[in-house]
């Protein structure tokens, strides 16, 4: 024994500075994030990596593929599928990302060529 210095004493004090340690350095970690974030500019000086940038999209990204076509008008009147399709071919040309297609008894909102939400029925049921 070292002068009334047990070993579990002793082993108490290096887990108390290890822990210490480790607090630090999660403070440190949870500091450079905050900074990180806060700061506009220093987010383009501390990013390690480019942002990769598709100069050439695929010409189909926003549009609306053949499946969700055929989903939004499987059971519609022969009247809504002219409307439906009228509506998207429209908008394909217009080059919208975001729009809603109207038909008779509801209509469609779509976003980058993808149905997410509408109200109604095309069928007319």
């Amino acid at each position: 024994m070292l002068s009334g210095v047990t070993i579990e004493t002793m082993f108490s004090l290096l887990l108390a500075v290890l822990m210490a340690i480790i607090a630090w350095w999660k403070a440190q970690q949870k500091n450079d994030i905050v900074a990180f974030y806060s700061d506009p500019i220093a987010v383009s000086d501390k990013s390690k990596a480019p942002v990769p940038v598709l100069l050439n999209p695929t010409p189909r990204s926003w549009r609306m593929s053949e499946s969700t076509l055929h989903w939004i008008t499987f059971d519609a009147t022969p009247e809504n599928k002219v409307l439906i399709f009228k509506q998207v071919k429209d908008a394909e040309e217009q080059g919208l990302t975001r729009y809603r297609i109207n038909y008779t008894g509801g209509y469609y909102d779509i976003e980058y060529g993808l149905q997410y939400g509408g109200s109604g029925n095309p069928s007319g049921m």
